[in-house]
């Protein structure tokens, strides 16, 4: 996805956000999930970083549970392990970050193993504590709601995106996802429409979101 191929659309949300997010000297953390898999969660991910890295130093993190963001962006997967996080400090983080310069964000994938680890919510809050230092901007792609979301997350996550497929998801569907992500106490800052092709329903446009 180079610069000129880049929707205008996904310009105009990276707008929006930044009108709610304000990244300031402790970093920000910005969650992104859909409803149901194959909604365009990693490739909206690569948009928005690719765009707010042009401003921002910019880390996207695939907590997905598996690689498609490395695969988008060709590049060798590095996923970081439980293990690797026993005494986390930023010398060691820093080994499995990649570093992609020319598309204005660095990538940090964790292993599937991450989601189901009862330590995670600690080893998180030690990670994220290193990671703010060095990015203005945290994305974390968590893939949707059918692979298992840690509610550890609602500790760590500043504010959440859904990203829907209009084609794919029905509004009763993301009236139960909002009430599932209530009980998860990760509540949803705005909802990103990929593929759309008619009118945005009156309650996602609403002054709820």
């Amino acid at each position: 996805m180079s610069r000129s191929t880049i929707p205008l659309s996904l310009r105009r949300a990276c707008r929006d956000i930044l009108a709610t997010v304000q990244p300031g000297p402790d970093g920000v953390v910005l969650g992104l999930m859909s409803t149901l898999p194959h909604e365009g969660v990693s490739t909206i991910s690569i948009g928005l970083a690719r765009i707010l890295g042009e401003a921002l130093r910019v880390l996207l993190i695939d907590a997905s549970a598996g690689l498609p963001v490395a695969e988008l962006i060709k590049v060798e997967p590095r996923p970081l392990k439980v293990a690797e996080l026993l005494h986390p400090h930023y010398v060691n983080v820093r080994d499995w970050i990649t570093s992609a310069p020319e598309r204005n964000f660095d990538l940090l994938m964790l292993h599937p193993d991450q989601l189901s680890a009862p330590s995670w919510e600690n080893h998180w809050a030690a990670l994220k504590d290193l990671l703010v230092q060095r990015y203005d901007l945290i994305l974390i792609d968590l893939g949707s709601l059918q692979k298992q979301l840690s509610p550890s997350w609602s500790g760590g996550i500043d504010h959440m995106y859904v990203v829907v497929d209009m084609s794919l998801t029905t509004v009763d569907a993301l009236v139960r996802s909002r009430k599932e992500l209530d009980v998860l106490r990760l509540p949803v800052s705005g909802v990103i429409l990929n593929r759309r092709t008619f009118s945005t329903p009156a309650f996602l446009a609403g002054d709820r979101l």
